[in-house]
């Protein structure tokens, strides 16, 4: 079975079918298709009911105030991330879950706000954090409709969206000169996915609709005129995911709880044997990639670009 590659029109033969391993929600299976032309990974179809796949307590809410400042040290790898390129600014996350990392990125100096899908944690953004935050499915529309940002995040957010360079895109559009887009996401690329192919964690069947390889993201980026500043297998974020994939990967191989705990024992050690190799962006899990808005002239945006190109 060939299908199109919703992307780049590609074929895209059926890579494999697979279960909800990591959270067990149904028996169903899940048909992924890969591009022969890209490499993109994707879900084909995706369940109409994708919300039911995220239940209450998908989001681990922290219970008050200082929880979160608990939580969000955890986070400050993000902020000394971003503050390389852009020291302070006003700030997006798209997909902040609870918010650790905005509240993070606010203790440093930043102008934050947030765009969330899931309704309590907006509840908790906006009147626990006294984070601004919109509560909404179509960012795209947000996007264009706001003022330049001068850094937007997604932090393992785009793997989740329909067509997600509709929405990198968009943001793309809406950062000022200078100003970077920072994405972390799994990697099928990843030397973990070639070992446990539909069984690795981080396909996460259905939550995560579409994978996009590296090389994909950044082509994305050029093409709308961004630079890549940073391309990293190796920042703190993803050498977790890295642990992560191996604990929780070898765990889904294994049929009894009592096996299920060793699996993971002996996957955290594994990870630690394996770093060296898996820091390689071409081996990692996941990876991070920071794409900037070069200055093209004072004031203008990419935005600007698009439309004196149209006129």
């Amino acid at each position: 079975m060939n299908y199109s590659c919703p992307y780049c029109g590609g074929a895209s033969p059926r890579c494999f079918r697979t279960e909800d391993f990591n959270r067990r929600s149904s028996s169903a299976l899940y048909t992924y298709f890969r591009c022969t032309s890209c490499g993109l990974l994707f879900l084909d179809p995706v369940p109409e009911n994708l919300g039911v796949f995220y239940p209450k307590g998908y989001h681990r809410m922290p219970a008050h105030i200082g929880d979160l400042e608990t939580l969000a040290r955890g986070e400050k790898y993000k902020v000394d991330l971003v503050s390389r390129f852009v020291p302070i600014g006003r700030l997006l996350e798209i997909g902040p879950s609870y918010g650790g990392f905005l509240y993070a990125a606010r203790q440093a100096g930043y102008t934050v706000e947030g765009f969330e899908m899931d309704k309590d944690c907006c509840r908790f953004l906006t009147e626990i954090a006294s984070i601004p935050t919109i509560q909404g499915t179509d960012v795209v529309a947000a996007l264009r409709c706001s003022t330049p940002y001068d850094i937007i995040t997604l932090w393992h957010v785009v793997e989740h969206i329909p067509s997600p360079w509709i929405t990198v895109r968009a943001a793309m559009e809406a950062i000022r000169p200078g100003g970077i887009l920072v994405i972390a996401t799994p990697s099928t690329d990843s030397f973990q996915f070639r070992i446990f192919g539909r069984r690795w964690t981080h396909i996460d069947a259905p939550r995560h609709i579409t994978l996009l390889p590296p090389s994909l993201l950044a082509s994305i980026g050029k093409s709308a005129g961004f630079e890549i500043v940073e391309l990293s297998g190796s920042d703190s974020g993803t050498l977790y995911w890295n642990e992560f994939g191996w604990r929780e990967s070898l765990a889904n191989l294994s049929p009894m709880p009592a096996l299920k705990l060793a699996s993971r024992l002996f996957g955290s050690a594994l990870s630690i044997a394996l770093s060296p190799i898996e820091r390689r962006i071409r081996w990692s899990s996941s990876y991070t990639i920071v794409l900037r808005n070069p200055v093209i002239s004072p004031g203008s945006t990419i935005r600007d670009k698009n439309r004196q190109g149209a006129s």
